[in-house]
Order: structure tokens, then C-alpha cells, then sequence
């Protein structure tokens, strides 16, 4: 009997990444530090005061506001700021929200938007009277804490803005990383057939970068690099030792490559159709539709996903392969046998075609076809004339918590 222990650490990156809209280079206003104050936060209640004007847009005449009435007290003032000034902003659902509270920022940027529009219609007309600029000048020295601290803030946000658009990964492209380090060991008395058993520990390490591009933005090219030092316990298949005599005590992220950088998989992949529901895919490019059925590396925006495998593909990650809480090779289960079933393994690393189609929310259809050796063109090799593994699943979700499958 042979048994293995494992010790694993893991941990992931993410590179700098651009916004797939480059920011216009045009001069930054008091009105739009709201648009740029949360670049790169996360939108937290109270986390900055004007983060709750982000939303709010301009306003042509009071009538687009439709919770502002004529029987209101303050309509009248209203219908001047908008349609004599053009000052007044409102949300994208119409409303103004007049009897929410604000703050002193929120208003000295209201303000400042109407001092600015009101100190144009003096160059260009006689109607602004020596009271006006009074009142003016008074609300301008009143705020003029607010009314710096705004300015201030647009002169940050400008360099932050200039430093993103300098530095940025790219402008397609997500870069990120996995580095993992385990330590270790079989036990037990003996190998299948007798021979005696080395316990030896060992320390390993795996390190990927992953380049996620996309160019339509329902579509998905992976790149991934990989660096691996890691001796499969297993009967010594290849070029690899017989250290265990079976698979069964193979760990699931037991692939080596000498520490030499190596293309490990390439994929391309597209959605199309109309999806009713939308996909998001975590730093590893895994993704969930709705009942946490993913497909793996795959695109989003469509019921159809096509998976062209160039390099490394694997069924487990196409389809669904019903155990994505333990499917990861470095998050996920130690076993090689643990991540999910065996059935998945059919033409592993290979190069082929899956197809994914979503039946809404409840069901979905898969089938692909990977080739062991496509690239060559020897007798009894190739795409189509070698050893190949295709599969067909129809995976059905009654409930979030029951999950069918025929494969």
C-alpha cells in the first residue's frame, strides 16, 4: 500500500490592466471629478462624499425631472437653474430626489457648476446686475474651502489618470499569475507487486503567468506560461520514475517541466447568440453562469460557446464538470482522482473543438473532440488519423443545489 501527503501554498496576482474605454484626453472640470474620483475604488457606501453624484446627469428643462412638480415650492427656482443656467443635474432613472440630505462637497460642486455657467452669461450678456455679482462673489467666498479642495482634487486625479494611461499592461490584454510551492511525501510499506517503497520528502514549486485578451468582448484568447518542477507520484509513466507503482497517488497539480518556461495552453474562445444571463469569470478565467456551473477558460455573452484548443485542452475545463469547488489544480483537491471524475481526462492536453449550449438557466449541451498528436503528420497521427478522445454531456440544473449529468 501507498499513500501520499501534501503540503501546498498558493498564491495569485494580477498585473496592471487597462479599462477597455481609453480615458478621453480632454481638460478635467470640477463637474467631472465625480466621473474620475472613482477610478480604481470600489464603490463602498461612504467612501468619498461625491461618489453619489457618479450617476447624475445633465438636464435640458424641468420637465425630464418626474419627481419635480409645479405645485412644488421650489419649482420655479428649479425651472430657472435649468433652463436659464443649465446647472441642474439629475439621475438616470429622471428623478432629482430634492428632499434628500447633502453635503457641503455636493453642493459647492453643484455650485460651482452654476457659478461657472453664470459667469458666462456675463461676457455674453447685460442681464446680470451689480447685485448678481454680489451674490456671487459672496457664495464664492462662502465655499472657497470646498471650491479648493474640489480644484485640488481634479489636479490628483489628473496625474493619477496621466500615470494609468503611462503605465498601463494593455489595452486588450489581463496578465495574471499563479505561484505555488508544496512539500511532499508518500508513505506506506511497499508498492504494488511487492517492491519496497521510498519515503522521500520532496519540495516542489509551479508557476504560471496567464494572458487573457479579448478583442469583441465576448470573446476570450488564453495564453498561458508555465514553469513546473514537479515529479508525478505515480508507475513511471514516460520518461517519469516508478515511485508509487499506480496513479492513484498522483497529486493533482504533478506535471514537470525542469523549471523551463513552456506554453501550456492555448485557447480560443467565442459566444454567440443572445444570453439571458450573463457570465463572470474570476482571476483564473473560470466562470459561473447563474447556478455556479462553469465552463472553465471560456468567453461569455451567449448561450453558444465555441472552444478552439490549440495547446493543453481539457474537457474538465469546456464542459461542466460538476466538482468546480475542487476541479483547480492548485486550489482544489491534492488528489489527481479527487478533482473531479475520471471521464474528463479523455484526450487530455490535446487539440480539438468544444461547443457549450446553454438551455437557459437549467441545462446546457456539450460536446468536443481533442487530438493527442495534431501537430504531427506521421502515419497513425495528426488531427484526425491519431488517437483522439470525444465526448457528448448534457448537464441539467433542477435546483442550485442538484446538478444532473449524462456524459
Amino acid at each position: 500500500m501507498a499513500g501520499v501527503a501534501s503540503i501546498a501554498l498558493a498564491s495569485g496576482a494580477i498585473a496592471q490592466t487597462a479599462t477597455s474605454e481609453p480615458i478621453a484626453d480632454e481638460p478635467v472640470s470640477i463637474d467631472r471629478v465625480i466621473e474620475y474620483d472613482t477610478i480604481g475604488t470600489d464603490r463602498i457606501p461612504g467612501a468619498t462624499e461625491l461618489e453619489t453624484l457618479d450617476s447624475m446627469e445633465q438636464v435640458t428643462s424641468v420637465s425630464q425631472l418626474s419627481d419635480v412638480q409645479p405645485t412644488d415650492w421650489a419649482f420655479q427656482a428649479l425651472q430657472s437653474l435649468v433652463e436659464r443656467y443649465g446647472c441642474i443635474a439629475g439621475y438616470p432613472d429622471g428623478t432629482y430626489r430634492g428632499n434628500q440630505a447633502t453635503t457641503r462637497y455636493e453642493f459647492a460642486a453643484g455650485l460651482n457648476a452654476c457659478l461657472d455657467q453664470i459667469l458666462n452669461l456675463v461676457d455674453v450678456e447685460s442681464e446680470v446686475t451689480t447685485e448678481d455679482l454680489a451674490v456671487i462673489r459672496r457664495l464664492q467666498e462662502e465655499f472657497a474651502a470646498e471650491l479648493a479642495t474640489l480644484r485640488g482634487r481634479v489636479d490628483g486625479l489628473e496625474a493619477r489618470t496621466a500615470e494609468l494611461e503611462a503605465n498601463q499592461f494593455s489595452t486588450t490584454t489581463k496578465l495574471t499569475g499563479q505561484v505555488g510551492f508544496a512539500i511532499s511525501s508518500v508513505f506506506g510499506n511497499e508498492k504494488p507487486g511487492g517492491e519496497s517503497l521510498d519515503s522521500i520528502p520532496v519540495f516542489n514549486n509551479r508557476v504560471r503567468l496567464l494572458f487573457n485578451t479579448s478583442f469583441t468582448g465576448s470573446d476570450v484568447l488564453l495564453t498561458r506560461l508555465d514553469a513546473l518542477s514537479v515529479v508525478p507520484f505515480g508507475p513511471g509513466e514516460g520518461d517519469e520514475p516508478n515511485i508509487t507503482g499506480t496513479s492513484m497517488t498522483r497529486t493533482a497539480f504533478d506535471e514537470g517541466s525542469d523549471n523551463s518556461v513552456r506554453l501550456g495552453k492555448l485557447l480560443y474562445s467565442f459566444a454567440l447568440g443572445d444570453s439571458g444571463h450573463s457570465g463572470d469569470h474570476d482571476d483564473h478565467g473560470h466562470e459561473d453562469h447563474g447556478h455556479g456551473h462553469g465552463h472553465g477558460h471560456g468567453a461569455s455573452g451567449g448561450p453558444l460557446t465555441v472552444y478552439l484548443d490549440a495547446v493543453g485542452g481539457e474537457f474538465n475545463e469546456n464542459f461542466v464538470n460538476f466538482n468546480e469547488f475542487f476541479s483547480e489544480e492548485l486550489t482544489g483537491s491534492v488528489s489527481r482522482f479527487g478533482r473531479f471524475n475520471p471521464i474528463y481526462y479523455q484526450g487530455l492536453e490535446g487539440t480539438g473543438a468544444s461547443l457549450n449550449y446553454d438551455l437557459g438557466d437549467a441545462a446546457s449541451l456539450s460536446m468536443g473532440y481533442l487530438a493527442f498528436n495534431a501537430n504531427n503528420p506521421e502515419p497513425k497521427n495528426g488531427l484526425f488519423n491519431g488517437s483522439y478522445g470525444a465526448l457528448a454531456q448534457l448537464a441539467v440544473f433542477p435546483t442550485d443545489d442538484l446538478r444532473l449529468g449524462l456524459t
